[in-house]
């Protein structure tokens, strides 16, 4: 990834964790967060470039379909997504 690129990706993951808080929604945990879509997300998203993926952020973001979850957390939520 080009400098550039990767001066944008984190100014975007920046923003919006400002936006957000950076605290684990469901836990309150101050580690080791990453964002979560709120709702189901297409598979194509995993074949995204960073700077792609960054925009999507954004975007989920302004609908109000971001959330930030500790790995723990968003990994119990996928796991608990998947059995229903």
């Amino acid at each position: 990834m080009r400098a550039s690129d990767r001066r944008y990706v984190e100014s975007i993951r920046e923003s919006l964790f400002n936006a957000l808080g950076r605290q684990c929604r469901h836990c309150g945990v101050l580690v080791d967060l990453t964002f979560d879509h709120i709702g189901a997300r297409p598979t194509a998203s995993r074949r995204m470039s960073q700077t792609m993926r960054a925009a999507d952020l954004k975007r989920s973001y302004m609908r109000g379909l971001l959330q930030v979850l500790c790995r723990s957390c968003n990994s119990k939520k996928g796991r608990e997504g998947r059995r229903s």
